[in-house]
């Protein structure tokens, strides 16, 4: 098990959370540790879900902005939600 995949699995034994939810998340970060993206293949490999549950998770990411498929070579890395996200957060704090 590599450093991000011990990093996951430690992170959800600490609390009992919603599957859907823990899985986006599990998700994002194996993507956030990636610089070149994940194909469904290796996401679903990385963390140990099958391909077609991180299929419909990947689609409900993409379709909300917060990952991005590239569709010459089908890989997924982070999108610009986030961004939106953190712009809206520190608008709020002045």
């Amino acid at each position: 098990m590599n450093k991000t995949n011990k990093n996951i699995t430690e992170e959800k034994n600490k609390i009992k959370t919603n599957q859907s939810i823990d899985r986006a998340f599990d998700i994002l970060k194996a993507l956030a540790y990636e610089t070149d993206g994940l194909s469904r293949t290796e996401l679903s490999n990385k963390i140990i879900l099958h391909t077609s549950t991180v299929y419909k998770m990947l689609q409900v990411l993409n379709n909300r902005n917060y990952i991005d498929k590239n569709e010459s070579n089908n890989r997924y890395s982070l999108g610009l939600g986030f961004v939106e996200l953190a712009r809206l957060r520190l608008k709020s704090l002045g």
